[in-house]
């Protein structure tokens, strides 16, 4: 088979909206994920505050230099929603960087991914709405995937590993104050709102580490919540530019996708995430998934898709950032 066959065919497939925006979002999951496994460069030494508030500013920065040179709106149209919304979602990312110091970024990346799971529960609760066999048979396969996944019956397991489950709950309570109050925001109020909380979430980890402990050296609850700030090397500052630059390029390629593509198609399609996480994560530090951590990646992967699947008028916040 020649390369101009192969080459004729690859450029047939892309040339079709669907497949290029299917694709787009999988190459963004793949860059989201090599970039959340390159945190463990900087945290530990540095303290999950510090590295909180020290990437949202580089990115508020890095956000602000777009704005300048594209012209792009950025006003919010209701700042309460935008506040709300920001604030759930900086706390489900505070959660999920805060579990990376005890799972593999695999793993509690799939503790962020029940969100579809707790969409459905909340949105339950809130439309007193009882869900169908099939939705029920999800919920309890998810479920399941996050037993298997933590394992809570291990001896290293603590109440810490429930965080990427934690931040799955937020996750979702951020993701339908999007869909409800936040469908006609400008992507970039979206983006700068959850920068802005994150960064001030980071700053009053730092002030109440260091109240806590009476600002004494040293850490809080096993987190890495270090009371004194840490002097960063030039290569830890590279990786947090390299994180922070990756992290806007690929809430980028999701945005455009999802603008244009089928939310429901490309909403399954990020959970190719969990792949790419462990595949980098082998790469970079050697670290394996274990046979009941995929067996829970798989139960919560088939569980979000079929929620996902056959939810009407899908509408899903795209990605994380």
């Amino acid at each position: 088979m020649s390369d101009k066959f192969i080459t004729s065919k690859l450029a047939a497939y892309l040339a079709l909206p669907g497949n290029r925006h299917l694709l787009q979002v999988i190459a963004a999951m793949a860059i989201l994920s090599f970039s959340d496994n390159l945190v463990l460069t900087v945290m530990p030494p540095a303290s999950l505050g510090q590295y909180l508030l020290v990437r949202a500013v580089i990115c508020v920065v890095m956000a602000a230099l777009v704005i300048m040179l594209a012209g792009s709106s950025w006003r919010p149209v209701r700042f309460v929603a935008v506040l709300v919304r920001s604030a759930f979602f900086a706390g489900a990312m505070g959660f999920y960087f805060g579990a990376l110091v005890f799972l593999p970024v695999a793993e509690a990346a799939a503790g962020l991914f029940t969100a579809p799971i707790f969409v459905l529960v909340f949105s339950s609760l809130y439309l007193r709405q009882i869900p169908g066999w099939r939705r029920l048979l999800a919920v309890l396969a998810g479920s399941l995937g996050v037993v298997f996944l933590l394992q809570p019956g291990a001896a290293d397991f603590t109440l810490w590993h429930l965080m990427p489950v934690a931040a799955g709950a937020l996750y979702a309570l951020a993701n339908l104050i999007a869909r409800h109050w936040c469908a006609d925001e400008p992507p970039l109020a979206l983006v700068l709102g959850y920068f802005i909380l994150t960064g001030i979430g980071g700053l009053g980890l730092l002030i109440a580490s260091g109240y806590a402990s009476g600002y004494a050296s040293g850490n809080v609850g096993g987190l890495g919540l270090a009371v004194i700030w840490v002097g960063l090397t030039g290569w830890q500052w590279i990786s947090l530019l390299v994180q922070a630059g990756l992290t806007l390029l690929s809430v980028w390629m999701l945005i455009s996708s999802y603008q244009k593509g089928d939310t429901t198609v490309l909403a399954i399609s990020e959970y190719s995430f969990l792949g790419f996480a462990a595949l980098f994560g082998w790469l970079i530090w050697g670290v394996l998934v274990s046979a009941m951590g995929w067996a829970g990646m798989v139960l919560i992967t088939l569980a979000g898709a079929l929620i996902i699947a056959r939810s009407p008028n899908q509408q899903t916040q795209p990605g994380k950032a």
